[in-house]
């Protein structure tokens, strides 16, 4: 890996990143090609900046001036050998560390504050959970103090829920729909991207991408659970995601970014998406252009690493093996008795010049010496 690699790899994240949240806003894109076409975006974008390589066979981009200023400026000296390089390099770290930190604190208190939130005995809660849910790890709560149903855990899910006036079918969807998130792996994968973005705390692109990965991941969630619905069972599953909203406590609403929820009560135009997205997404629909999308989207990720950006800028010319500089103050000609003019350099023979020579810069500023015939 070198740095050049590295600049490509969040060049190519961002443009993922970009293109992630143009496609997830398109709600024709979503129903007609489908939500695993951006699945597949948003995986290999992740792995694209996981795995910056520096494939030796991959084509050179020269950079004449960009990269080379930028190169310049950063080894410039400010003290003894602290160039601006290592200034930037130091920022950077302790930008992504403090970051990652604070992160991880809020992570961790909001855990806890879910945790110590007042739980209340529930018997339908237990009811369905003895008929639906038997041999998942799963353990659900219900508490006055959530706002709306979230859930956290890796392998065993931890649910909490507000108490919800809903069927038992519709508590069932509930549940579903949370462990749903812990199947996926939705809560690593949040995770993750924490990290990522306070290793890249600096990149506006990937700072406001938090909140595009949650409406994925809510898609993904949607379409793992109604994928083998019909029609009234999709309707069914949409009433209980409008029922829960309608009595959810938006007065308590402290959203965790980390923490997956069944509903947003801060987007409501992402919730109508999703809405028009599992009502009208069908497994036969546009399966040819959704194969195609996907090997074109492999195809620009396998592209990108074959692609590098390098400056390009000659040494000085004292480095280059063999120069020697030609001025007045060192340099002179001597034509002798063939007429053939030599060129001296700090008074040793360098080279023969062509009588053409004598024109051109710098020859022609130069002492000419004639040798006397004898």
């Amino acid at each position: 890996m070198s740095a050049y690699s590295l600049l490509s790899a969040i060049f190519f994240f961002s443009v993922g990143l970009f293109a992630i949240k143009c496609l997830r806003n398109n709600t024709e894109f979503l129903v007609k090609i489908s939500i695993i076409v951006l699945l597949c975006l948003t995986t290999l974008s992740i792995i694209r900046i996981l795995l910056p390589l520096d494939l030796s066979y991959a084509f050179v981009i020269s950079s004449t001036t960009v990269l080379p200023i930028m190169q310049e400026v950063l080894n410039i000296s400010i003290w003894n050998k602290i160039t601006i390089g290592i200034l930037v390099i130091a920022a950077w770290g302790t930008g992504a560390v403090v970051l990652a930190g604070r992160i991880l604190y809020n992570f961790t208190m909001g855990i806890k504050s879910v945790k110590a939130c007042h739980v209340v005995e529930n018997e339908q809660v237990r009811r369905v959970l003895k008929k639906y849910f038997k041999n998942q790890m799963i353990r659900v709560f219900v508490s006055p103090d959530i706002d709306v149903p979230k859930v956290f855990g890796f392998r065993k899910a931890y649910i909490y829920i507000p108490e919800l006036t809903i069927s038992d079918d519709q508590l069932k969807l509930v549940i579903e729909h949370e462990l749903q998130h812990i199947k996926g792996r939705d809560t690593a994968i949040k995770i993750l991207y924490i990290f990522i973005r306070a290793i890249f705390w600096w990149n506006p692109i990937v700072c406001g991408f938090q909140e595009e990965l949650n409406n994925v991941l809510e898609l993904r969630c949607d379409r793992a659970i109604t994928k083998d619905m019909n029609s009234e069972e999709r309707v069914n599953y949409l009433s209980t995601i409008l029922e829960t909203m309608k009595q959810c406590k938006l007065e308590l609403s402290n959203p965790l970014i980390s923490i997956p929820a069944l509903v947003s009560l801060e987007i409501p135009k992402f919730t109508k998406q999703r809405f028009q997205v599992v009502l009208n997404e069908s497994s036969d629909t546009g399966k040819h252009v959704m194969r195609l999308s996907l090997i074109l989207t492999a195809f620009i990720f396998i592209a990108s690493y074959l692609v590098i950006v390098q400056p390009d800028y000659l040494p000085p010319v004292e480095n280059i093996e063999g120069y020697v500089e030609v001025s007045e103050d060192n340099s002179y000609i001597v034509i002798g008795e063939d007429g053939i003019p030599e060129l001296f350099v700090d008074n040793e023979y360098y080279r023969t010049l062509t009588r053409e020579e004598l024109g051109d810069s710098p020859y022609n500023k130069l002492k000419i010496i004639r040798r006397e015939v004898k």
